[in-house]
């Protein structure tokens, strides 16, 4: 982990179907790593076999690339529905949301507007939101949430945080 600083990715699908190295660095990284479904679809409309499909597809590509089990679960947008948590609980995950976002998916945003989004909403136990790219395409540009976060990471530690892997808000 960078600056040794844990991180937790949620992993699509898809993604990691076509570009599993890229799964098996997050993972060498020591980073925990989650299933954020198969296509990034939103799934408070969706049926319990297409979420089950969505779900237990992604596990399988995870561990296929990672040789590790995925553990934890996030819902693409947020969006849940009672067969969601049927789904996760088949599969023992645990479902994380977030604290605050700060859309740093949005191209218009820059790294230093990112960097004072999350300085402004920075709170003791906050789970953050950001991405390593776009949801729905596997070439999005990461380049603003990578150069915002050195920044992110020395403001936080100038302001007396530490950093934990997400699991242990749960232990």
């Amino acid at each position: 982990a960078a600056s040794d600083v844990p991180a937790a990715f949620f992993l699509v699908g898809e993604h990691v179907r076509r570009f599993p190295e890229v799964a098996r660095r997050v993972a060498a990284a020591g980073h925990e790593i989650g299933n954020h479904t198969l296509r990034h679809r939103k799934l408070h409309l969706r049926g319990p076999r297409r979420i089950r499909e969505e779900l237990e597809r992604t596990h399988e590509l995870i561990f296929e690339a990672t040789n590790r089990v995925p553990r934890s679960f996030r819902a693409p947008h947020g969006y849940r529905n009672p067969f969601v948590g049927v789904a996760t609980r088949r599969l023992a995950y645990t479902v994380f949301g977030w604290t605050f976002g700060v859309w740093d998916s949005d191209p218009r945003v820059s790294a230093e507007e990112i960097r004072a989004r999350v300085r402004r909403k920075l709170r003791p136990g906050a789970i953050i939101l950001l991405h390593d790219g776009d949801g729905y395409d596997p070439h999005g540009d990461r380049r603003r949430t990578a150069a915002a976060l050195p920044g992110i990471i020395a403001d936080a530690r100038s302001a007396g945080y530490t950093f934990r892997p997400l699991g242990e808000l749960v232990a």
